[in-house]
């Protein structure tokens, strides 16, 4: 007896098995956690293996405890391994750059550049900086590393912090007198405190103030302490010179007083008269005796006049002047005379 034989569907235990949605990628951000019950069905019981180092399970919660990706297999009891799942942690975003500037003693807060869901460690490599809490501060010339990093995560970035130098317009050689004052402020930025230095010790230093305290040629060092160098310059201090003695004059004061003298005029009118052998009458004779005997007196005047003028010459040291009138008149007044005596013998 052969009986009929008849469709038999044959149903798998996996496909009994419903409402789990679980992806095979996730990504979770580091720290955070993510509870996968929302792609799972509540009718099962659960189990979970993680192979990697990146997440870590409790219950159903899993949580992102470093950097990378890990592997979860999910099993259901009774079932076993039903499905699994890459989980990669999510990088920890910074907006911190490569390098970084900053001038001596200046500070730097990197929270600026860091995501604040995190706690932060910072390490230094180098000595021309320090670093705590985040706030960056340059302690030297040079550059030095920063890296940053999250306990549990690993280093989030590193940035290279360079020190700015220190520019001055100091010149690369400065003349002075001894004694002199220089204030080099002009020269430096006011930020910082100097320490000037005199290799020759020719010079006298008080803040940024030099002064020429011996003559010859020295260097300056100035210098910022922590910093190191920032400027040298060539000092010259010259000898004041002495005044030369034949820029010295005594200064001789001579006081001339001019004397003026009156002038003393005298009118003479000569009377041509023709030649004659008549003898002149008894008025003529009387008025030539008046008048010779003025020429007389007026010769006398000017004789007298003569020496006193060369007697104030020769005593007083100025010069007196003899006018020619006095002389005309002098010569005029003797030849007079002399033709007046004549006649009068006649």
């Amino acid at each position: 007896f052969t009986m009929p034989c008849s469709k038999v569907n044959i149903v798998t235990t996996q496909e009994l098995i419903t409402g789990i949605n679980l992806p095979n990628n996730l990504n979770i951000d580091f720290n955070k956690t993510i509870d996968l019950s929302q792609y799972l069905s509540s009718n099962y019981t659960y189990s979970y293996k993680v192979n990697g180092t990146s997440i870590s399970m409790q219950g159903d919660i899993v949580k992102a405890i470093g950097k990378g990706t890990s592997t979860l297999t999910i099993s259901i009891d009774g079932y076993g391994e039903y499905a699994t799942c890459e989980i990669t942690t999510n990088e920890i975003a910074v907006t911190l750059p490569n390098s970084l500037s900053l001038d001596f003693a200046d500070t730097l807060d990197l929270s600026q550049y860091l995501t604040a869901d995190y706690t932060y460690t910072y390490e230094v490599s180098g000595s021309s900086i320090k670093c705590e809490n985040g706030i960056v501060t340059a302690i030297g010339k040079g550059s030095a590393s920063v890296i940053v990093s999250v306990a549990g995560y690993g280093e989030v970035a590193s940035c290279e912090i360079i020190t700015n130098q220190i520019a001055t317009t100091l010149p690369s050689s400065i003349t002075i007198k001894v004694g002199e004052n220089l204030d080099l402020s002009a020269y430096l930025p006011n930020k910082y405190t100097y320490i000037l230095q005199d290799s020759l010790n020719l010079l006298s230093v008080t803040g940024n103030v030099i002064s020429g305290a011996n003559s010859g040629t020295t260097t300056l060092t100035i210098s910022v302490s922590g910093y190191g160098e920032v400027a040298s310059c060539e000092i010259v201090v010259e000898q004041v010179a002495p005044p030369s003695s034949s820029s010295i004059k005594p200064s001789t004061s001579v006081s001339s007083q001019a004397t003026t003298k009156p002038s003393t005029n005298v009118t003479s009118q000569v009377t041509s008269e023709q030649t004659s052998t008549a003898k002149p009458s008894s008025q003529e004779v009387s008025q030539s005796s008046s008048v010779a005997s003025a020429t007389k007196s007026s010769s006398s005047k000017s004789a007298s006049a003569i020496k006193i003028s060369k007697t104030q010459q020769s005593g007083g040291g100025c010069t007196a002047s003899v006018s020619s009138n006095y002389l005309i008149i002098f010569a005029v007044a003797l030849v007079f005379g002399v033709v007046m005596l004549k006649k009068k013998k006649d």
